[in-house]
């Protein structure tokens, strides 16, 4: 058995991911020679797109038996003021001896922590991480709707006022902030992957959350919508139409971003009337299906997804490694 860190080739990635039984997206039909291709594809194009990406493999007899991908995170990175990257695919029969050189070689790149988020379904796989030193740390529930086909059940709310956001609009935005920075940080309402790691200062991750609120509601999201109550704004969501997927996989959906409601305005049912508008748009944009994640102790979002009509789909789970504990 052979190891390093030469990139597969395109035919013996596609060949690997042929064989898994969990493609991402599996769940809405689309062929499984589609999604390998895609997602063959999509990996090489990430390590060709920067040095700092990386593929570790290993072989027997010349032949493919495992490869990891990696992908550098600049801005998670940036704001921890520490080297992170995200394990992006695990494949092979000897997952475990490839994670174990994938380890080594995050190790030898001076990475502080390593970031892994696997399908549910892939429970071997979760095995196999924690053998080499990765810990889990949250778990995420996606719930979808057939928004085309399917009646939205959205209640009318006389307590909640939902608007668009004013792109530009330095009072909207302030309110956005806000929000972010007291949802994310005292007034949690579920614990996420940053926040769950001792090892990230809860200052950094809490800033995290306010800047991806920033970048959201200034163009990285499709649209993001304010709910008032009491002449306050109280709640915020953001949200895409995935248009690419189409393109790529014959796939019309979309997903909610990020949401949050002010600890002052909670149980009014702000969360339920800002998602029933951002499904609304997403449909009015030509998807199908929409989706919205959330922490698996999120009980509040699961119970607002359930009651406007949508399913549970999928779900994961995402584990962290960390130069501090590299075997532990």
């Amino acid at each position: 058995m052979s190891h390093g860190t030469d990139p597969p080739e395109e035919r013996e990635l596609l060949g690997l991911l042929l064989k898994e039984r969990n493609l991402p997206y599996s769940e809405y039909g689309v062929d499984k020679s589609v999604l390998a291709s895609w997602q063959s594809r999509k990996l090489i194009s990430l390590l060709e797109a920067s040095k700092k990406n990386w593929a570790v493999s290993v072989r027997r007899g010349g032949r493919l038996r495992g490869v990891a991908i990696a992908e550098y995170l600049p801005w998670d990175s940036k704001i921890f003021g520490l080297d992170i990257a995200s394990l992006r695919y695990v494949g092979g029969e000897e997952k475990t001896k490839v994670l174990e050189v994938f380890r080594d070689e995050s190790a030898k790149r001076g990475l502080h922590k390593v970031f892994a988020r696997v399908r549910s379904e892939e429970v071997e796989t979760g095995q196999s991480l924690e053998s080499i030193g990765f810990r889990l740390m949250d778990a995420i529930v996606t719930a979808t709707i057939d928004v085309e086909n399917e009646k939205l059940k959205a209640p009318r709310n006389p307590r909640v006022k939902v608007r668009p956001y004013r792109k530009g609009n330095s009072n909207d935005e302030g309110a956005v902030l806000a929000i972010a920075k007291e949802a994310w940080s005292k007034a949690r309402v579920a614990t996420n992957h940053f926040h769950a790691d001792p090892e990230l200062p809860e200052a950094k991750s809490n800033q995290l959350y306010v800047e991806w609120a920033r970048n959201s509601v200034n163009g990285r999201d499709d649209f993001c919508f304010l709910a008032e109550a009491d002449g306050r704004v109280a709640g915020f969501v953001t949200g895409s139409n995935l248009v690419h997927l189409e393109k790529e996989i014959g796939l019309r959906i979309g997903a909610l971003s990020l949401a949050a409601v002010a600890p002052w305005a909670r149980g009014r049912g702000a969360f339920m009337s800002l998602a029933a508008e951002a499904l609304r748009r997403i449909s009015q944009r030509g998807a199908r299906h929409a989706e919205i994640g959330t922490h698996i102790t999120n009980y509040a979002v699961q119970t607002a997804s359930s009651r406007l009509g949508l399913r549970s789909c999928s779900s994961s789970f995402t584990f962290h490694w960390s130069t501090e504990r590299p075997n532990s």
